[in-house]
């Protein structure tokens, strides 16, 4: 079973860290590196999405108990949307939003954050401020194929049918 994947972490947070010592050390704790299996990848992904959507998600966003494409629970961001964003003075990061744009689709926007985990455009309320509120959706799958999101479409259809979450 080889490992193809490694995964990124770093959230400077231990048990008796209080929210103020964790925003200090956010922008200077180490990265872990952790080696990741690719199909335990998929398995695990898609069953979060599902649970996500099971326990998040509106029901009438759904018709015939399968997703609705436009639902958007996949995106795709460009590089250099996320270069121009960390790009920008006292930028350490970025925050990830879930957004609807009238309540029948998800989005997401992605801002930049300080060095203690606040929202630039919060910080310095008079300057200018890069965000990106449209990357690439995925699905509609013609767009951006996924083996995560078909087997995350199968395993929602499963949870309608039996009101289980998939493991």
């Amino acid at each position: 079973m080889p490992l193809l994947n490694v995964s990124l972490e770093q959230d400077a947070q231990e048990v008796s860290m209080t929210d103020a010592a964790r925003r200090t050390k956010w922008a200077s704790s180490n990265l872990d590196y952790k080696l990741l299996d690719t199909d335990e990848v998929l398995e695990q992904t898609a069953s979060n999405m599902t649970k996500f959507v099971a326990e998040f998600i509106q029901p009438k966003w759904f018709e015939s108990n399968a997703p609705k494409p436009e639902l958007g629970l996949m995106f795709a961001i460009n590089k250099r949307i996320l270069q121009e964003i960390l790009s920008q003075d006292d930028c350490e990061g970025i925050r990830i939003y879930l957004s609807s744009d009238n309540g029948t689709k998800t989005g997401i926007v992605i801002k930049p954050v300080s060095n203690t985990i606040e929202d630039l455009d919060e910080v310095f309320p008079d300057r200018t401020v890069k965000i990106c509120k449209t990357p690439t959706e995925c699905p509609p799958e013609t767009r951006c194929p996924s083996k995560i999101y078909t087997k995350f479409g199968a395993d929602l259809n499963t949870f309608f049918s039996t009101k289980s979450i998939p493991e």
